[in-house]
């Protein structure tokens, strides 16, 4: 006797959204920055870049061998990356 697994449901939303919002989920109004984009604003070296990406310190997408990052990963970045003197 053959047994099917049921299919997992889908989750709804949450009413109100929620304050993370998922990594997965695509946001069609944030702005995404190319590669020449990101490094004319941080004023850094492509190798730079490449160093961020291996180090998984900034999330980007690749589309046909072009690399996307959201504009709101790179404010995460640089706001992590503010030394405070306390």
């Amino acid at each position: 006797m053959d047994r099917k697994k049921p299919k997992p449901k889908k989750q709804k939303a949450p009413v109100g959204g929620s304050k993370e919002a998922d990594p997965t989920e695509i946001n069609y109004q944030e702005k995404w920055l190319d590669n020449q984009d990101l490094l004319q604003m941080l004023k850094i070296s492509k190798r730079s870049l490449q160093n961020l990406r291996a180090k998984k310190l900034i999330a980007y997408s690749k589309v046909m061998g072009k690399f996307y990052y959201r504009e709101s990963d790179v404010q995460k970045l640089l706001h992590g990356s503010i030394c405070r003197d306390e």
